[in-house]
């Protein structure tokens, strides 16, 4: 069984918290992270990802990338609401 996953169902997690606050320009240069949306821009950076955050549908998964399943509530949260990437 993969365990290289972690499910979340609240927005009131502490990680989910914290990638919201990766949206904000100074927040994210301060903690030198940032949130992409899309399989082609996970594509190019993956070298570069500590998470993948996707709904348990999608099924994502990259070799040494922790993925995140979470709600459609919670990805909402997190997206920047110009696209609706499943990731």
């Amino acid at each position: 069984m993969d365990t290289n996953y972690l499910v979340i169902n609240s927005t009131q997690n502490k990680l989910i918290k914290y990638f919201n606050k990766l949206k904000d320009v100074a927040f994210s240069k301060k903690e030198k992270k940032f949130l992409i949306e899309g399989e082609h821009l996970i594509a190019l950076a993956s070298g570069f990802l500590d998470y993948i955050i996707t709904k348990k549908e999608y099924n994502f998964s990259y070799k040494d990338i922790k993925t995140i399943y979470v709600s459609d509530e919670i990805l909402e949260k997190l997206s920047s609401g110009k696209s609706k990437a499943r990731i």
